[in-house]
């Protein structure tokens, strides 16, 4: 069974309703991104441990320029099984600062 791993934005500047209609808006709005994914098979009542790193960088997303970045903001990151089930776990993660290009377009 593969597991998909994603994270969406609960609040901040990459929600529709925070910039969706805006001429200023810096980035397209961002219902989820993937990060990750894994397959393990398990027996019926098996079980089976999956783990996924996720940095920094996996929040970044293009600006209107090209470039990769990550903003502040709420976020959730949240895991799928296969074959339209369930979502399976929910993680609030939380992104301060200011915004930060994680890489340049065109370089």
């Amino acid at each position: 069974m593969y597991h998909y791993s994603f994270w969406r934005p609960i609040a901040g500047p990459l929600l529709e309703e925070n910039n969706g209609g805006s001429s200023n808006a810096t980035v397209v709005p961002l219902r989820q991104k993937m990060f990750a994914f894994d397959g393990v098979r398990v027996s019926a009542a098996g079980k089976a441990l999956l783990q996924f790193d996720l940095s920094t960088e996996h929040f970044a997303v293009a600006n209107e320029e090209g470039h990769q970045v990550v903003m502040e903001g709420s976020y959730e990151v949240f895991f799928k099984g296969a074959k339209g089930s369930d979502e399976l776990l929910h993680v609030p993660v939380t992104v301060t600062g200011s915004a930060r290009t994680v890489n340049e377009f065109g370089h």
